[in-house]
């Protein structure tokens, strides 16, 4: 079964996964929703402490990991197995300007 993984890429610093392996960083790990995956811009609702609400995050890239299928046939398609999502969390200038949005429409 297919998922994201969710990275925070802090502004400034290198992308997660260059200095450090992916799995040190990794900050939560999503199921893939039924309207489909995220794209970049959009905002998501992240859960780094369980003990908290999850908090504004805007998507700021994405990556496919991809695997090839085993097959008799060598033109099979490979497939989709995994997904990273680079998110930072929404400033409050952001949050607010998001949140005036919502309220508008």
């Amino acid at each position: 079964m297919a998922h994201i993984e969710v990275y925070e890429w802090k502004k400034g610093h290198s992308r997660p996964g260059t200095v450090r392996k992916h799995r040190d960083s990794c900050i939560d790990i999503l199921e893939v929703p039924d309207d489909g995956l995220p794209n970049v811009g959009d905002v998501l609702l992240i859960t780094i402490d369980p003990k908290e609400y999850g908090a504004p995050h805007r998507v700021v890239s994405r990556e496919f990991l991809w695997s090839r299928v085993e097959s008799d046939h060598p033109q099979d398609p490979q497939k989709y197995y995994k997904m990273w999502i680079y998110v930072r969390p929404l400033t409050d200038e952001e949050y607010q300007a998001d949140d005036a949005g919502e309220q508008t429409r």
